[in-house]
């Protein structure tokens, strides 16, 4: 209904990329911490529509006044949803973590603007890759033995900087 209505008033939609991600972390909302199955569903949705750090701050921030101290499996949740969402406007259309890298795919016809990325320090210091050919992607490594929340903020870092 929005985007028809914001068509109406001509004002242009972008299309959104389903991006899928896949990281080697713990993400959920434990039956522990929220019993109710109805209630885990709309935690679950409202973690899904988190679009930017404010919108994550908020439902973080409603989850506690509801259910307590947000148990880490349930930040990481969050933080992955940012992740997705961040990537979809960028134009990826997967992310897959490893130990120590990341590889961001995109369509070779849909391909996100890399002019700035490319002059950027992340290429001159050898941590960032560019492939081109049918399955073009970014291929990005870092420090390993990282913890779960520091693994998914580096990548959130990096992903903003792309």
């Amino acid at each position: 209904l929005a985007e028809t209505v914001s068509e109406m008033r001509g004002i242009a939609i972008e299309e959104e990329i389903d991006t899928s991600v896949d990281f080697p972390v713990s993400a959920f909302v434990p039956e522990k911490y929220i019993k109710a199955h109805s209630q885990r569903l709309v935690a679950y949705k409202k973690i899904a529509a988190i679009e930017t750090e404010e919108e994550m701050s908020d439902v973080y921030d409603e989850l506690i006044d509801r259910y307590g101290d947000v148990p880490d499996v349930v930040s990481n949740l969050m933080t992955i949803s940012l992740i997705r969402k961040m990537a979809s406007k960028k134009k990826f259309t997967e992310l897959k973590g490893g130990k120590n890298s990341l590889m961001l795919m995109f369509e070779p016809d849909n391909a996100p603007d890399l002019s700035e990325f490319v002059n950027s320090r992340h290429l001159k210091s050898g941590k960032a890759v560019i492939k081109t050919g049918k399955k073009p992607k970014i291929v990005y490594t870092f420090e390993t033995g990282l913890k779960n929340a520091e693994y998914l903020n580096v990548i959130k870092e990096f992903i903003e900087k792309v």
